[in-house]
């Protein structure tokens, strides 16, 4: 009787739930430890490097140059508006 309690215990129910845990996919609709911090899905992009202007109220940042492909322009931006300027297109 023991051995087929150790057999049931050490063989047969580790193969059960091992094939269980292989069969069975994640749900993507649930939060996880891993989704949240090592796959870092939730992360926030920055602006990347920025420098500030006039006490705060516009700054300036580098962009992927529309006219150069390889080049970068540097952009201002005025923080209340939005609006945005060229200030050294890529040449």
């Amino acid at each position: 009787m023991k051995k087929i309690i150790y057999i049931l215990f050490f063989v047969i129910l580790p193969v059960i739930y091992a094939k269980d845990g292989i069969t069975t996919e994640v749900d993507s609709s649930l939060l996880t430890i891993d989704r949240i911090f090592l796959n870092r899905e939730f992360s926030a992009k920055g602006l990347g490097q920025t420098q500030w202007f006039d006490y705060g109220d516009s700054y300036a940042k580098l962009e992927s140059s529309e006219n150069l492909k390889s080049g970068e322009d540097i952009v201002k931006y005025d923080v209340q508006s939005g609006k945005r300027e060229i200030i050294v297109p890529a040449e």
